[in-house]
């Protein structure tokens, strides 16, 4: 069984994958393009942007080098 994220959690989830999403369209890349760029697989790409999961450290920094941003871009919630 898995355990209940706070929904805190879940929020900040959605926010990172929303400013991905709006930062990956802004710069003109479909998911595919992004995964190809950052290393990456179009899933997890998706993933992210979808809030399903977490994403590692590492592939945050491979995504934003990608599109040639910050990590500290990508999650700031201001």
């Amino acid at each position: 069984m898995c355990p209940t994220l706070p929904d805190d959690l879940i929020a900040y989830r959605r926010h990172v994958g929303d400013r991905l999403r709006s930062t990956r369209e802004g710069a003109g890349l479909t998911q595919q393009q992004l995964a190809e760029r950052a290393g990456l697989d179009k899933q997890a790409v998706s993933i992210i942007e979808n809030a399903h999961s977490s994403p590692k450290l590492d592939t945050l920094w491979r995504i934003a080098r990608a599109m040639g941003t910050t990590v500290a871009e990508l999650v700031n919630d201001s």
